[in-house]
């Protein structure tokens, strides 16, 4: 399971048994310092796997971006290819019909 989810879940209940002990105990304070540690540490890591995430889903887009112009880049360098290619027909069957008619 997440740890993070499971560490909230500690937490939780940690925080119901605190909330049995009479508030004036020193082992009253000392959990509730506990707690309040462990919730920071818990922030932390949330935060830190947020930045994480936050980052790769960033990557991610770039990398899409930059796959969408390569694919744009290829389709108009294979249009421009066979642009170039049917051109290159025409001129080739111009002359072919040239050489054909001065022959004949």
């Amino acid at each position: 399971k997440d740890p993070i989810l499971n560490s909230f879940r500690d937490l939780r209940l940690q925080l119901q048994v605190l909330q049995k002990k009479d508030p004036g105990s020193k082992e009253y304070k000392a959990d509730q310092k506990t707690l309040e540690t462990r919730l920071k540490r818990l922030e932390s890591q949330v935060m830190s796997d947020r930045q994480a995430l936050m980052k790769r889903g960033k990557a991610a887009k770039m990398d899409t971006n930059q796959l969408q112009s390569n694919l744009k880049s290829a389709r108009d360098n294979m249009n421009a290819t066979m642009q170039q290619a049917a051109d290159d027909v025409i001129a080739l069957t111009q002359k072919l019909q040239d050489v054909e008619d001065k022959f004949a």
